[in-house]
């Protein structure tokens, strides 16, 4: 049974790893094309740097770091990395933190009391009130300041808890991988998450990035060593990841096929498997209901539940174009005021594109949908109109971090394009190495190959078109990408010793 859920698993999973390594090296040989003179001079010393190391010869060189290692210590680097990283996310924080013109903007604004720009917005688009909620409640907090001061404090506690989710994440993994592995893990998370932008966006994608972590932990934890407590925390934690991106039960779903898969020989593991999934969903109903009743009676904002937009209202958004926002139909749904009459027009919408397509062009569409929502590294920093804009925000112009994210007028742009290219050989390394992850059939890793699976199709039925909502499960992809990783170094490793 486990090795049919495997190769079951494997059917859908191999095809879409190939399909977004093949439009993550075609996005590098785009960026190669349109370098400018400042990013290949950048280009040209790292070059110098590394083919004067192939001369000098790499066992010497790496005598020397050896060398230089042994005399500071391994510990005492790490901890002058990580300062360097601490310091490198501050400085971050207070060049390049700005309002946003798309959705965090309004949400910030409502947050502090102020007059946002869309009229029954929160009724529309009611998976924004948990954050809109959590931002006044810290904009109270800390004494009702400007949100000016409030993104800043936000992208501070965004900077607290990525950092809390990754040492947890990397202390829990040493105990399972080698050390190779566990730095190879290390540094994707490093260039993917730590030292790029994204902790500077006061909305869901940094919390839902550390959240994912966070359940993961949980339900390994809970497989561990089973506790009433334990089931209670981790309900919890499924929950809030929930309340910020409701996509994201998608993992509690992957754990639940996966566990039975494992299980279904023992009637007596069966028996504990319902036990914690019975408190884990009590608990998450407890403040799933707790949370739908407050809204209903905040005294924050006014919400008007027959205007939410309904699940096929984002289907109908994932079916055309390249599967994005698309604003005709949001002002479709809003001038129809009855939601069962909503509901029906928009099945009719989705049929009809879907019968437009056909069975093949619909595929057709999905291949070139899964490269769009896969394929860039930096998660397509600045794509979502003024994505950040530094007007109105003190801060000095002449810090690295602004020269690497934001254009000469404050605005969010995309990654410059030395960083940029870094960046995404990275993520081909990472999306590469998913692929040698296809043999492996152990619990861990039908897991998180079924999460990824699960993730890639919501992201191809329903509004996407943005690789930024693979941040959501980004955790999970590095953690199977270091599995793969380490089943080549073993395969590797086991011809070198069957050559000699």
């Amino acid at each position: 049974m486990r090795k049919f859920s495997n190769r079951f698993i494997n059917v859908f999973y191999l095809p879409l790893v190939v399909i977004s390594l093949f439009g993550a090296v075609s996005f590098l040989l785009d960026q190669l094309y349109v370098l400018q003179a400042k990013s290949i001079l950048i280009i040209d010393i790292f070059l110098i740097i590394i083919g004067t190391c192939y001369l000098i010869k790499w066992g010497k060189i790496r005598v020397a770091i050896d060398l230089i290692v042994k005399r500071l210590g391994s510990k005492n680097i790490k901890r002058g990395l990580v300062v360097l990283i601490l310091i490198w996310q501050l400085v971050m924080i207070l060049s390049i933190s700005g309002f946003s013109t798309w959705d965090p903007g309004i949400i910030i604004l409502q947050a502090t009391g102020q007059k946002q720009w869309v009229p029954d917005y929160f009724s529309y688009n009611q998976n924004t009130l948990p954050l809109m909620f959590f931002e006044h409640l810290v904009w109270r907090l800390i004494g009702s300041p400007s949100y000016k001061v409030l993104t800043i404090v936000l992208n501070i506690i965004n900077m607290i808890l990525v950092d809390t989710s990754v040492y947890l994440l990397l202390k829990h993994e040493k105990q399972r991988l080698n050390k190779k592995t566990l730095n190879y893990i290390s540094i994707c998370i490093c260039l993917l998450m730590l030292v790029t932008p994204w902790i500077c966006l006061p909305y869901s994608d940094p919390l839902s990035f550390t959240f994912t972590i966070f359940v993961y932990l949980g339900l390994k934890s809970l497989n561990e060593r089973y506790s009433l407590l334990k089931a209670i925390i981790v309900g919890t934690l499924i929950a809030v990841n929930y309340f910020i991106k409701p996509s994201t039960v998608i993992i509690l779903i992957a754990y639940i096929i996966v566990s039975f898969v494992f299980t279904i020989s023992s009637k007596e593991l069966i028996i504990n498997l319902l036990k914690k999934l019975t408190i884990i969903f009590a608990t998450m109903f407890v403040l799933i209901s707790g949370f739908n009743l407050y809204k209903s009676h905040n005294s924050i904002i006014k919400i008007d539940n027959s205007k939410a937009l309904n699940l096929v209202h984002f289907a109908d958004m994932g079916i055309q174009g390249t599967g994005g926002y698309y604003l005709p139909d949001v002002d479709h749904d809003i001038k129809i005021k009855d939601p069962k009459e909503r509901l029906k027009s928009d099945r009719e919408i989705w049929l009809k594109r879907f019968n437009k397509m056909g069975p093949l062009k619909y595929q057709a569409f999905l291949v070139r949908k899964q490269v769009a929502n896969t394929e860039d590294s930096s998660f397509h920093w600045g794509k979502e109109g003024e994505f950040i804009r530094r007007k109105n925000f003190t801060g000095s112009q002449y810090f690295l971090p602004r020269k690497l994210f934001l254009d000469n007028d404050g605005i969010a742009r995309k990654y410059q394009e030395a960083f940029a290219i870094v960046i995404q050989l990275c993520w081909i390394i990472l999306l590469a190495n998913l692929v040698f992850a296809l043999q492996k059939s152990d619990y861990n890793s039908q897991f998180l190959k079924y999460a990824i699976v699960g993730f890639f199709a919501f992201l191809l039925i329903f509004e996407s078109g943005r690789s930024r909502y693979l941040i959501q499960f980004l955790p999970l992809i590095i953690l199977l990408s270091g599995t793969g990783y380490e089943n080549l170094k073993t395969k590797k490793n086991v011809y070198i010793r069957q050559s000699l």
